[in-house]
């Protein structure tokens, strides 16, 4: 009798246990789901962006946005980025869409460092005219001061 109980009670344990770890997972799940909706907001508003990189590349639109989506998604759960962490996720991306490590890293750096927005644009030629107004009233003072 006294085996059974003890059967009984190493099984409600394990029992307890296992509903523990199920609900770890959610939390790690929850994480996924966060990061996901993280990514997708930071693509969100950006379609013609997307779409203009698609059609350089030559590869679909909604490929292109699954697979920065996806990119951002895994980078957004790390606190900071390595060489090594950036050169993972571009090596799973890659296996997912069957598409070479060059290709994934080349829409990522692309969407991310070459691509700008209008306002972007903008606001580089007005930094830039200010400058060459800035330099151009340096040289009038220069000027000035030569020749008082």
């Amino acid at each position: 009798m006294k085996k059974y109980i003890l059967i009984s009670a190493i099984l409600i344990g394990l029992t307890s246990c296992n509903e523990n770890k199920k609900n770890d997972h959610p939390s790690k799940e929850k994480t996924n789901q966060e990061a996901i909706k993280e990514a997708q907001s930071y693509l969100e508003g950006y379609d013609e962006r997307i779409a203009l990189l698609a059609m350089s590349k030559n590869i679909s639109g909604d490929t292109l946005k699954k697979v920065l989506t996806d990119y951002y998604t895994e980078t957004y759960k790390l606190d900071s980025i390595t060489i090594k962490d950036s050169e993972q996720i571009v090596k799973v991306i890659s296996t997912k869409y069957k598409l070479p490590k060059s290709t994934i890293a080349t829409y990522v750096f692309n969407y991310e460092f070459e691509l700008l927005t209008p306002e972007e644009i903008y606001n580089a030629k007005t930094e830039e005219k200010e400058s060459i107004e800035a330099e151009e009233r340096e040289e009038q003072r220069e000027e000035d001061l030569r020749t008082n």
